[in-house]
């Protein structure tokens, strides 16, 4: 997917290069304090030639981006199509995780129950959706909704502290009472095999790709995720949909 980077920094050098013509002109402003009529020509002139030629390098940096973009995309779908065989026999019910102490958490003790799985991280800018969805599993614990918290480190390196750092931080601050796993990675080779698994099943904007912290993924009473939501997306508008499979 990197074929493309030496052609668009190819492009932007042609770009510092069109400053060119306009050089004279400037200089001899400098100089003179009032460019004569000839150089005041050349300088419309050459803003012409200018424009014109900016225009066909953003041309060419557009189209490098979307060759970028496209092999991206390529490459996500290649990717994850192999994930997807893998994970075909599949279910949520398989996996296993371990705590913040160390236990081992049975995704099979979820069933009958609504899940809403997170990747988490303490000095992100949504890390206060702790928060909410401390709410959210306050509200609902007893109607059959589980939220389970995977701290993340793979995104800024906002989660860079160790199990009993992320377990203080999350009751002193949030008061966070929902299960969180000991930290995992969730892209990449050594991704955590339920977000291989969700995101197998659930792709995302431009690629399955988890794109930052607290990505949502929503798992009806049966064990089958049924909905995605970004970062963006507050536990406070994700209840609805919560209600209807509760």
């Amino acid at each position: 997917m990197y074929f493309y980077v030496p052609f668009v920094v190819k492009s932007a050098l042609s770009f510092l290069k069109l400053l060119r013509p306009c050089i004279p002109a400037l200089k001899y402003f400098c100089k003179s304090g009032k460019p004569p009529y000839i150089y005041i020509a050349y300088d419309i002139i050459a803003q012409d030639m200018f424009m014109k030629k900016i225009g066909k390098v953003i041309g060419f940096l557009f189209l490098g981006g979307l060759l970028l973009l496209l092999s991206y995309l390529a490459f996500d779908f290649i990717s994850q199509r192999q994930i997807r065989q893998q994970m075909a026999d599949k279910n949520f019910y398989d996996f296993e995780a371990k705590t913040l102490a160390g236990k081992t958490m049975s995704m099979a003790d979820t069933k009958g129950k609504v899940v809403l799985v997170v990747n988490t991280a303490s000095k992100c800018g949504f890390t206060p959706q702790y928060a909410g969805l401390e709410t959210l599993y306050e509200k609902y614990k007893d109607k059959g909704l589980v939220i389970i918290g995977f701290p993340c480190n793979q995104f800024g390196e906002q989660e860079p502290g160790g199990s009993g750092e992320i377990q203080e931080f999350c009751q002193v601050n949030y008061g966070v009472t929902f299960p969180i796993m000991s930290k995992v990675d969730v892209n990449g080779d050594k991704a955590d095999p339920i977000f291989k698994y969700l995101k197998s099943k659930l792709g995302g904007l431009l690629g399955s790709r988890i794109k930052w912290n607290f990505t949502k993924f929503l798992i009806d009473r049966n064990g089958k995720p049924v909905e995605r939501f970004s970062p963006l997306t507050t536990p406070e508008k994700i209840e609805p949909t919560i209600q209807k499979l509760l």
